[in-house]
């Protein structure tokens, strides 16, 4: 007996693996095989399994109510309109099983879609384009996977250019690629007020797309592999994103990318924390550690923890630094070279400008090593850190009662607190005369 491959051995082919907890009954008539094994039952209809169901079990759902419409059959969505099925708003639609839409999409139109076992319930679709579709409104599901069973088939295209909407994509909502079927991917969002991704698997070719403005994205605790051609997350060119949390997500796919920033994408405050990455060739793209807003932490190999660091130098400098007046600061005089400049920017010698959106405390140190003034006796000088060219920095460094031309070093360490643009440098002062003097060799080195 030859037998065709309907939604359930789909789903079972496909969800292999993720389905953790033990095997539910089967239901009779919704695209398998009515037999069953010894000892497990088969009910006729998706009402005689739930009613079955004690009222405590995770699969009794309301079968009945004005705004419930439970799903086991393409014929329990409403029509239909050239290929698309568009849900009452309002309603919320409980899939029971896999449902095959054939080459039709959803468009949620602002009702809630949500599944009783995220294992077993899915909408499989070879729809041309994405599975799941909404503008311009709330979107809400939970529990509910999408097969997607052709090469230019998608999960989700969801858009709010109104900005005020929210998506809520909560826990068991899986995207997966048919069998032997490379997808579009997962999908794209545009727009919204706040987005909240949690607790998914996502086993597709390609990951999601983020474009749009928007004020908040979430994408914590979810599983994705199977990317081939692509990344996990990837920031579209005209994504304006205020604030982006990306944190305890498992990245797991041999080469391509993680998490990829596009040259246009602005993300004001960032957050990547908890995350691991395994087999991912290029972690993160377009973006690092030091990006400005960017915060990491704790994100496994290949990726470091976002701590400001910056150490400049000069050696066998012959650039005099010259004193307006006896015991008034000035700037060290010299062209110094960069090292290292994490969080920071070093615009012209011997500064550094602080990058990062957060306000932070910082251990400096400086050293410079000099002669005292030919022509003089009984030479002074002190270095200090100077803020933003007008506040200085306690403590200062001093040496004193240096005889004519008389090397000397001075060492200074202090700590500074800055926020984004504030600027630091290393500055001199002669406490007995105005003659200048030639620092030959600077240190000047910063940390969080």
């Amino acid at each position: 007996m030859t037998r065709t491959l309907t939604s359930r051995s789909l789903v079972s082919a496909v969800a292999l693996g993720i389905c953790l907890n033990a095997p539910l009954p089967l239901l009779a008539g919704v695209g398998q095989d009515p037999t069953t094994a010894e000892g497990v039952p088969s009910y006729a209809t998706p009402a005689a399994y739930f009613a079955a169901a004690p009222a405590t079990s995770p699969r009794a759902l309301p079968l009945e109510g004005a705004n419930v419409v439970v799903v086991s059959d393409m014929k329990d969505l409403p029509s239909p309109y050239q290929g698309v099925i568009k849900l009452a708003p309002n309603k919320m639609y409980i899939v029971a099983g896999p449902v095959n839409i054939g080459t039709n999409c959803i468009n949620l139109n602002g009702a809630g879609l949500r599944g009783n076992d995220p294992g077993k319930d899915f909408i499989i679709s070879s729809v041309a384009g994405a599975v799941l579709r909404s503008r311009d409104v709330d979107v809400y599901m939970e529990s509910i996977g999408v097969i997607c069973a052709s090469t230019e088939t998608s999960g989700y295209d969801f858009q709010d250019l109104t900005g005020t909407k929210y998506a809520n994509i909560f826990t068991g909502c899986s995207v997966l690629d048919a069998p032997n079927i490379a997808s579009a991917g997962v999908g794209k969002i545009t727009g919204f007020n706040t987005v909240c991704i949690e607790k998914n698997y996502w086993k597709c070719k390609d990951g999601i797309k983020v474009a749009g403005n928007m004020q908040k994205w979430t994408n914590t605790l979810n599983y994705v592999t199977g990317i081939t051609k692509g990344s996990a997350v990837e920031f579209m060119d005209n994504a304006v994103v205020n604030d982006v949390i990306i944190q305890s997500c498992y990245f797991v796919y041999s080469g391509e990318t993680g998490i990829k920033m596009n040259k246009g994408a602005m993300v004001d405050q960032g957050r990547l924390a908890l995350n691991l990455f395994r087999g991912v060739t290029n972690l993160l793209v377009g973006f690092d550690s030091y990006t400005p807003g960017w915060e990491m932490h704790m994100n496994g190999v290949g990726v470091a923890d976002s701590k400001g660091m910056g150490y400049l130098y000069m050696n066998d400098n012959t650039a005099p630094t010259g004193f307006k007046t006896a015991s008034l600061y000035t700037k060290v005089n010299g062209t110094t070279k960069v090292l290292k400049s994490d969080k920071f920017t070093t615009p012209s010698s011997n500064k550094f400008v602080f990058t990062g959106k957060r306000s932070t405390t910082l251990n400096v140190f400086a050293a410079v090593s000099a002669k005292s003034s030919a022509t003089d006796d009984g030479n002074g000088y002190s270095i200090a850190i100077m803020k933003n060219g007008t506040e200085l920095i306690a403590p200062n460094s001093t040496v004193a009662n240096l005889g004519r031309n008389a090397g000397f070093q001075l060492t200074l360490q202090t700590q500074v607190e800055l926020i984004s643009g504030d600027y630091i440098e290393v500055w001199l002062k002669s406490n007995t005369n105005t003659t200048p003097i030639v620092v030959s060799d600077l240190q000047f080195k910063v940390s969080e």
